[in-house]
């Protein structure tokens, strides 16, 4: 296998996991409630899923509702996503 299309399929596999833990960390806001920090599996999804959303908080104002963030986070997770798998495809086909 290529490097290239190594280093393709690790990102994308990267950005996958850390978008499944925020979807999934959102389930257990909608589910548990006031609980949630006290169940283990939000605790795992929030680390898990906290680079991206430390990284959106860096480069917005700090007025900015947690749930626009992780909102924000998300939808650049998903445009990364889309262009890792353009990528990965072009280097499949080979007409990178």
């Amino acid at each position: 296998m290529p490097v290239e299309l190594l280093v393709a399929t690790t990102i994308k596999a990267l950005l996958e996991l850390a978008s499944l833990c925020l979807l999934g960390q959102g389930m257990l806001y909608l589910l548990v409630g006031q609980r949630r920090d006290s169940n283990l599996f939000y605790q795992v999804l929030k680390l898990l899923g906290s680079p991206p959303v430390r990284l959106v908080r860096l480069i917005t104002p700090a007025s900015f509702p947690p749930l626009w963030v992780a909102c924000i986070a998300l939808s650049m997770m998903a445009a990364a996503w889309v262009v890792a798998t353009y990528y990965k495809i072009c280097l499949t086909l080979g007409t990178c």
